[in-house]
């Protein structure tokens, strides 16, 4: 993304993200998804959870948990929902599997997505080195070693 294209919602959650600009404590945050399970009888489907650097560490968001589940098909379907704010970085992982998807959390844009997927890749060193949509780079440890 040229520097051009981005919005002002994004530059400044690059901002807060690199350092440049503090974060506003009184910012609201917003609500989304932290983990999801749709699994059939026999145990398939998809099942995944999202962690976000907060306070100098990787950390689950949501307060609560998914359900174990069992046979019942009311707990092998479920979501669970946490608050997020702008600047912080947000990666998915399926259960027991490593980083696949990593996003920026923005201020809402006309539709109400406050996720902007950023590139990453895994160092030699065992981080992950993010490129945000600005263009620049925030290296962060890995959750998932």
């Amino acid at each position: 993304m040229t520097e051009t294209m981005i919005s002002d919602r994004v530059r400044l959650a690059c901002d807060i993200a690199t350092g440049k600009v503090p974060a506003d404590p009184a910012a609201p945050g917003k609500q989304i998804t932290a983990a999801y399970k749709d699994l059939s009888c026999k145990g398939r489907g998809p099942w995944w959870y999202r962690m976000v650097y907060r306070n100098g560490g990787w950390t689950y968001f949501s307060d609560e948990r998914l359900p174990m589940g069992t046979f019942r098909a009311s707990e092998r379907r479920a979501t669970v929902h946490g608050e997020v704010y702008p600047g912080e970085i947000v990666v998915n992982h399926d259960k027991g599997g490593p980083v696949d998807i990593a996003c920026l959390v923005c201020g809402p844009d006309e539709e109400g997505r406050v996720l902007e997927h950023v590139e990453f890749s895994k160092r030699r060193d065992g981080n992950l080195c993010f490129v945000l949509p600005d263009g620049s780079e925030v290296v962060l440890s890995n959750p998932r070693r």
